[in-house]
């Protein structure tokens, strides 16, 4: 939060007061795949293919976007950001 996403307001005639909170969009900020659960099916060539070593990594980097992408798709960042509005509407 910065310093005008949050606005207090008084009604001196009324003596009511309210809380006006702009929060910020959800965000991914990082994702991460398990090493402990994912692994190399197979790693073979034959005789005419060459072994690319850096194929493992591609497809490692191409499964991270694939998965950050993914939770796009299933609209997460919507679900959490309806999360932490209901989070602070409760703590105020």
């Amino acid at each position: 939060l910065r310093e005008g996403d949050i606005e207090v307001h008084w009604d001196p005639q009324s003596g009511t007061r309210s809380v006006t909170i702009t929060l910020p969009a959800a965000q991914i900020f990082h994702s991460e795949l398990d090493e402990e659960k994912t692994h190399v099916h197979d790693r073979a060539t034959d005789l005419v293919a060459h072994r690319d070593e850096k194929l493992e990594g591609d497809a490692r980097a191409l499964a991270q976007k694939e998965m950050t992408q993914a939770a796009k798709d299933a609209h997460l960042l919507d679900r959490a950001g309806d999360a932490a509005k209901r989070t602070v509407e409760q703590l105020l």
